[in-house]
């Protein structure tokens, strides 16, 4: 729940939520969460986007 605004980074990234590879990640991580400077839940707005052509993958973190 970061804002931040700098020369360096700008947090939350500015179209974050016109992303839906972001998003998608983010609602099974935390489905509840709202961008803190519009309030709009990150799956609000991944359903309001087109994801069809996402692909879930098991690609694992080690």
């Amino acid at each position: 729940n970061w804002i931040l605004n700098s020369p360096a980074l700008t947090l939350p990234h500015p179209r974050m939520m016109e992303r839906p590879f972001v998003l998608a990640p983010l609602c099974e991580i935390n489905p509840h969460w709202r961008h803190p400077e519009t309030g709009i839940a990150a799956a609000e707005a991944l359903a309001a986007l087109d994801s069809s052509w996402l692909e879930r993958t098991d690609l694992g973190w080690d």
